[in-house]
C-alpha cells in the first residue's frame, strides 16, 4: 500500500508560497485525498484515465502462429497477408503471323508464315492476398473454425517476332501474301518467286490476365489436430475451399509485312493486321488443400491443392487484315462473340518456411487450364482459307512463384 502525507491543515502562508501557489497546493491536496479514498476502498493507485488505459491482447495458446482472442469471446483470430512474384507461361491459342513463305517448292507443311509468334506467351505477375483465420479456443482440433480469404492476381506478357526470309536462301522458293478470304477469280493472294524477292515481317503481341478471389476455407473433420507443443500438425491437414471468382484475359496483336527486293522495300506491296480478343469469367471456385505433416519444429510445411472453376464466360474478338497489292488496298475483317458455362481446373504445390516470428517465405508451382479462350487462326496459305477465323480453345497455363507472408 502506498502512504501519503496529509497537509490539508497547513496554511499557505506557513508554506511560504504565493496565493496562486497555494491554490495549486490545495488542488494537489484534494487529489491526494481522492487517492486515499480509493486506497481505503481497496482500489490501489490513481483513478484510471480513459485516454491512457491500455487494452492488452490475449494470446491464444490453443493454436500456434499468431492467434489472439477476440475481446469478450472464446474465439481466436489470426490475420495474415502475402505478396507473390509470379512467372507464368500461357499457351498461345492464336495462329497469326506475317506474310507467306514457300519452302522447297511448296506442299503440305511447306507454305507457312514468313514470321509468327511462338506457342507460349511468357508473363511476369504478382499476387496479393489476405486471410482471416477464426478458431474456437475451446476445441484443440483443425476443424474448430474457418478461414475467410481474398486476393488479387495479375500477369502481363509481351511477345514479338521479326524476320526477313528471301527467295534463294534457307530453302525459300517464293514469298507473298495470303488473303483472309479468297477474292472472285479465285484470287487467293500474291506470290513472288524470282531470286531477290523477300519479306520484312514484324509483329507484337500483348497479353494481360487478372483474377479476384473471395471465399471460405473450412477444415475437414478428417484433418489432423495441432501438435501438443503448438509447433504445427502431427498429420495431414485437409481444408476445403468454396468461393467466388472474377477472371479476365485480354490479348492484342498487330503486325506488318512488306515485300522487299534486294533487301529494300518494294513499294506498293504490304500486308498488316490487328487482333483484339477478350474473355470474361465469373463463377464459383471449389477446391481442396492437403497440408503434409510439419517439419523442422513446425517451421517447414508442404501442401498440394486442386481447384475447379465453375462459371459463366463471355468472349468476343475482332480481326482486321489490310493488304496492298500494286497500290490497291483491300481490307478484310472477322468478328466473334460467344457466351456460355465453362469448367476450368488447376493443380498446385507449395512450400513455406517460417524464418522469423510472424514471417514466412515460400515457393509455389501451378498448372491450370483456362477454357473457351477466344482464339483466332489466320491462313498461312490458300489451303487454310476455308478454316480461318475465330474459335474457342482451351489454354494451358503454368505458374511458378516466390512468396512472402506476414501475420498481423
Amino acid at each position: 500500500m502506498r502512504h501519503y502525507a496529509l497537509a490539508a491543515a497547513i496554511p499557505a502562508a506557513a508554506l511560504g508560497i504565493t496565493v496562486s501557489s497555494a491554490a495549486l497546493a490545495e488542488e494537489v491536496v484534494d487529489r491526494d485525498f481522492g487517492i486515499l479514498a480509493r486506497i481505503l476502498a481497496g482500489q490501489d493507485g490513481p483513478p484510471p484515465d480513459a485516454a491512457t488505459t491500455a487494452e492488452y491482447v490475449r494470446i491464444c495458446e490453443t493454436y500456434s502462429g499468431g492467434f489472439f482472442y477476440i475481446p469478450g469471446t472464446e474465439t481466436c483470430l489470426r490475420i495474415t497477408g502475402g505478396v507473390d512474384y509470379q512467372y507464368s507461361r500461357i499457351e498461345n491459342t492464336h495462329s497469326v503471323g506475317g506474310g507467306t513463305k514457300v519452302l522447297s517448292g511448296g506442299g503440305p507443311g511447306l507454305e507457312v508464315f514468313g514470321a509468327r509468334f511462338g506457342s507460349w506467351i511468357e508473363r511476369d505477375g504478382m499476387k496479393l492476398d489476405f486471410r482471416a483465420s477464426v478458431r474456437d479456443a475451446t476445441r484443440k482440433d483443425s476443424y474448430g473454425g474457418f478461414d475467410i480469404y481474398g486476393g488479387y492476381e495479375g500477369a502481363w506478357g509481351k511477345e514479338s517476332y521479326s524476320d526477313n526470309p528471301m527467295v534463294g536462301y534457307d530453302d525459300v522458293t517464293a514469298v507473298g501474301f495470303t488473303y483472309l478470304q479468297p477474292l472472285p477469280g479465285p484470287n487467293t493472294g500474291v506470290i513472288a518467286d524470282d531470286p531477290g524477292f523477300g519479306l520484312q515481317s514484324d509483329g507484337e503481341l500483348n497479353n494481360s490476365w487478372h483474377r479476384v478471389n473471395l471465399g471460405l476455407k473450412i477444415a475437414s473433420p478428417f484433418g489432423a489436430a495441432p501438435s501438443d507443443d503448438g509447433s504445427g500438425y502431427a498429420g495431414f491437414k485437409i481444408k476445403h475451399r468454396i468461393g467466388a471468382f472474377i477472371e479476365t484475359l485480354d490479348t492484342e496483336a498487330s503486325g506488318r509485312t512488306d515485300l522487299t527486293y534486294g533487301g529494300s522495300v518494294y513499294s506498293g506491296y504490304n500486308q498488316s493486321y490487328e487482333l483484339d480478343a477478350k474473355d470474361r469469367y465469373v463463377g464459383m471456385r471449389l477446391g481442396t488443400r492437403v497440408s503434409l505433416p510439419s517439419q523442422l519444429d513446425g517451421k517447414l510445411r508442404f501442401a498440394v491443392s486442386g481447384d475447379l472453376y465453375l462459371g459463366y464466360h463471355t468472349g468476343e474478338g475482332y480481326y482486321s487484315q489490310y493488304t496492298e497489292v500494286s497500290g490497291s488496298p483491300l481490307t478484310q475483317t472477322d468478328s466473334y462473340s460467344k457466351d456460355g458455362f465453362t469448367v476450368g481446373a488447376g493443380l498446385s504445390a507449395s512450400a513455406t518456411y517460417k524464418f522469423a516470428s510472424g514471417w514466412k517465405i515460400g515457393a509455389n508451382a501451378e498448372w491450370s487450364c483456362l477454357p473457351d479462350v477466344t482464339s483466332f487462326k489466320a491462313p498461312q496459305n490458300p489451303d487454310e482459307q476455308d478454316y480461318a477465323g475465330f474459335s474457342s480453345e482451351r489454354a494451358t497455363r503454368i505458374f511458378t512463384g516466390i512468396r512472402l507472408t506476414r501475420s498481423f
